[in-house]
């Protein structure tokens, strides 16, 4: 079985149904089921975090839930049926349904996942009432780097295009490498992807519990990470470029665009970026605001590639 396509068929299947919960003050059966419950479902080696909520209603219990992780928020659990020390709750929208039993010396319902043939153990634990935890805006600092690193790796890019004639802009060294052209047009495709999937939805995911909050360090490694072009990586298929840039001005005024709104955001936004943040599979775990140094570094990136065409053999003068 492909585990990839397994763990994510469960992580689709996580942004769209959810589990339940329920209270208690001793070992025994919980009485009442209203109320946050926090879970971690495990699939192939990647945690995603849950929490549930759950609400009395006059016909009985109902419940929503959150998958931080996906930054999904408010998803509706079809059924929340209670059975003595048994709960039960199905998708069935999705095939999905989680049995658990509660375990009085874990104080915590412990069962399964279940979706088709898929099975992942998993376990509801009472989520302790918190602290609020301050909004904090960015820093001056912090704003003035991001926005001169944004406006430093922008201006990189239009230095590289602009004079370029027409057989310049769609040479390509072999028919495996890109043009000029297609390295811009994957810049604009990537910036239209990612900003929005940051500004709308990895700020709203909570730092785990315990997770410092990041600082320059992290900034650093990030652009390290990402301009070192001995490390090889292969583009997602909805951002890999088509020829669509005719001219260069055509790249120039759509590229300066997406860029212009991340800018203008990043200026203005008084967004924890700080605060919130989600796990890369290159470097682990970054907050919103590594994220935007992370999508600014990947204009430095392929600034250096774009300098490789020029000095490829064959390339027009």
């Amino acid at each position: 079985m492909n585990t990839k396509r397994v763990a994510h068929r469960v992580a689709i299947a996580l942004a769209l149904a959810a589990l339940s919960g329920a209270a208690f003050s001793q070992s025994g059966p919980p009485t009442d089921l209203v109320g946050d419950w926090k879970a971690s479902l495990e699939v192939n080696g990647t945690k995603l975090r849950l929490v549930f909520h759950v609400t009395q209603t006059e016909s009985g219990p109902v419940a929503s839930f959150d998958s931080l992780d996906q930054g999904a928020f408010g998803l509706p659990v079809d059924s929340v049926l209670r059975d003595g020390t048994r709960l039960h709750f199905e998708m069935s929208k999705l095939s999905a349904r989680f049995d658990g039993e509660w375990n009085p010396s874990t104080l915590q319902f412990e069962g399964q996942w279940q979706q088709g043939s898929n099975r992942f153990p998993l376990s509801l634990k009472r989520a302790p009432a918190t602290a609020v935890v301050p909004s904090l805006p960015m820093s001056d600092e912090d704003r003035q780097f991001l926005l001169g690193y944004l406006k430093k790796t922008e201006d990189g890019v239009i230095r590289s295009i602009a004079h370029l004639s027409a057989s310049q802009w769609t040479y390509k060294p072999d028919p495996s490498r890109w043009s000029i052209e297609e390295c811009v047009e994957h810049l604009v495709l990537e910036e239209r992807t990612l900003f929005p999937a940051i500004t709308q939805k990895v700020v709203k995911i909570p730092l785990p519990d315990g997770q410092a909050r990041a600082n320059r360090e992290q900034d650093e490694r990030i652009i390290q990470f990402m301009t070192d072009r001995s490390q090889k990586v292969s583009a997602g298929e909805s951002v890999v470029p088509h020829g669509k840039l005719a001219t260069v001005e055509e790249g120039i005024a759509q590229f300066s665009k997406v860029r212009g709104d991340t800018i203008e955001w990043v200026r203005t936004t008084q967004v924890d970026l700080r605060g919130h943040g989600t796990a890369n599979p290159s470097l682990h775990f970054l907050d919103a605001y590594g994220y935007l140094v992370l999508l600014s570094a990947h204009s430095a990136r392929h600034t250096a590639q774009m300098e490789e065409v020029k000095n490829a053999p064959g390339y027009p003068k």
